[in-house]
């Protein structure tokens, strides 16, 4: 059948590792998923503490390291990975980033949002909406653009005043 795993009780269990590989943890029971973490906790502040979930913890004391999340392929390719990053080793800030595997098969810094809030792209890299990447931001390691790339036009709408300005602020 399966292993489990409970407390010292013998009462409640806290982890089943079924017959087909899956592992559940907590009050888990799902049949879908290779690994499922469940359990109840009510707390709805994102900023205060929570006993529900996975923690990935990087016990290196090297300021800029990190823990991942990765995805492969069946012969163990990585494609895509998204990595928390240690401003310092203390804690004292946080940085998110995106990866992913480009054409060429080099695996490629695509978003990073920064401990400060800012959300960064590399050069060349878009910004786009619309179902055929319509509005373009973008950043060609020179120059600026919002471009509109569709068959529409571009509008800048405002409540008040709208304004242009130079590096001179003029």
């Amino acid at each position: 059948n399966g292993i489990e795993f409970y407390e010292s009780s013998g009462v409640n269990q806290r982890l089943n590792i079924t017959s087909a590989g899956r592992v559940n943890i907590g009050q888990a029971s799902d049949v879908d998923h290779t690994l499922c973490v469940a359990g109840t906790d009510n707390a709805t502040s994102l900023t205060g503490g929570h006993n529900q979930g996975i923690q990935l913890q990087n016990k290196s004391t090297t300021d800029g390291t990190y823990s991942q999340i990765e995805w492969r392929t069946a012969a163990g390719g990585r494609y895509a990975r998204i990595a928390g990053i240690q401003d310092d080793a203390n804690g004292n800030g946080g940085q998110l980033a995106f990866l992913t595997e480009n054409t060429s098969g080099s695996t490629v810094e695509a978003l990073r949002i920064t401990s400060d809030g800012k959300v960064r792209i590399p050069d060349n890299g878009k910004f786009t909406a619309g179902a055929s990447d319509d509005l373009q931001i973008y950043h060609n390691g020179s120059y600026s653009f919002i471009e509109d790339a569709g068959t529409g036009g571009l509008y800048i709408r405002g409540g008040g005043q709208i304004g242009f300005r130079d590096s001179e602020n003029s």
